[in-house]
């Protein structure tokens, strides 16, 4: 069987999914020890373990480097929306690879401030992402009216429809 030109780099998705979901499991057992005698919770956290492990063994069979890409950015969202640099952080240390998280959305809401609107629910969620994440280094940051701008413009719009 003849490798894909990108062989390397979709491998090194297959290894990024993995410590990522590594990171996100490691994060629920912490939970666990607090929560010991929650059943629900400890079937909860069962169940998880089950399906990460079907996604990493699902993604080792996967040959789509773009559709790697897309799962990964799917199981980070979570950790974005926490502004969890430690998620980064931790792939980084396990992969040897900075996947810049936060910078890849700096760079998206930047194209959407110089587009002067939000377009889609994508982009509204990017934005908030960043001005929560903004809010949350710094309060007094000078990005965060316009950031609420674009968004109370998209919310106003999407209620008109």
């Amino acid at each position: 069987m003849k490798h894909p030109e990108n062989f390397d780099e979709i491998n090194l998705y297959r290894r990024v999914i993995k410590a990522g979901l590594e990171y996100q499991l490691k994060q629920v057992e912490e939970e666990l020890k607090f929560r010991k005698d929650d059943q629900k919770f400890v079937e909860f956290l069962e169940m998880t373990k089950r399906h990460f492990l079907k996604i990493i063994d699902d993604s080792n069979s996967i040959n789509s480097l773009s559709k790697l890409k897309r799962w990964f950015n799917d199981i980070s969202e979570g950790c974005i929306e926490a502004n969890d640099i430690g998620y980064q952080l931790y792939i980084e240390r396990e992969t040897g690879f900075n996947p810049d998280l936060f910078g890849k959305l700096h760079n998206k809401v930047e194209k959407i401030i110089e587009a002067g609107m939000i377009k889609s629910e994508t982009e509204y969620r990017n934005t908030e992402l960043l001005l929560n994440l903004i809010f949350g280094q710094d309060p007094k940051d000078e990005r965060i009216p316009r950031l609420d701008q674009l968004l109370g413009t998209y919310q106003k719009i999407k209620k008109k429809k």
